[in-house]
């Protein structure tokens, strides 16, 4: 049977529990998700989840979200977990200016970390940011994996804080005005 990958940019209450399930196969305690929570970021904006389904069961995701300055500001100072983020930190993504960013994580089901699933959740996630013509400035990164600070690294962010269990990555896309 042909594999069938299919990308979706919002999810409902069951394919959030699946990816919470996801969570926990790739972070440990707290820096797991949990599902109140982010419901309540998904009050505020259901655009910042892409997942990759195959044969529509979820099996990778990135959670990308615009956050307010004083969030952001947070972050680069490393006052602030990701697990700490109220609704009233989290922005809709504007069209009118280039976002702020918290690349929240990113995470591939064990079975399918081959390079393959990561490559075409990447390529969804660029899709679907030019589809929605979201434009950002900035993003930063509270990486608490070897794989979130290798990612970090390949896109060529800049540590810019430690803190005790994580580094602080920050990304300047487009100079802000």
């Amino acid at each position: 049977m042909k594999q069938k990958f299919k990308a979706i940019y919002s999810v409902n209450d069951e394919q959030l529990l699946e990816l919470i399930n996801l969570d926990g196969s790739a972070y440990n305690g707290i820096d797991a998700g949990e599902f109140n929570k982010c419901k309540e970021w998904l009050s505020v904006n259901n655009e910042i989840y892409t997942v990759l389904l195959l044969n529509n069961k979820p099996i990778a995701y990135i959670n990308f979200m615009p956050i307010t300055d004083s969030c952001y500001n947070k972050f680069k100072k490393g006052e602030i977990k990701d697990y700490q983020i109220t609704k009233n930190d989290v922005l809709k993504f504007s069209k009118l200016k280039p976002n702020k960013c918290l690349f929240t994580s990113i995470v591939v089901d064990k079975s399918y970390q081959n390079g393959i699933v990561l490559l075409k959740l990447m390529q969804a996630f660029k899709e679907g940011m030019i589809n929605k013509q979201i434009q950002v400035s900035h993003i930063i990164m509270d990486c608490v994996s070897d794989i979130g600070n290798k990612c970090a690294k390949y896109i060529k962010a800049k540590l810019i804080c430690k803190t005790n269990d994580s580094n602080i990555y920050e990304l300047i896309v487009n100079k802000s005005r």
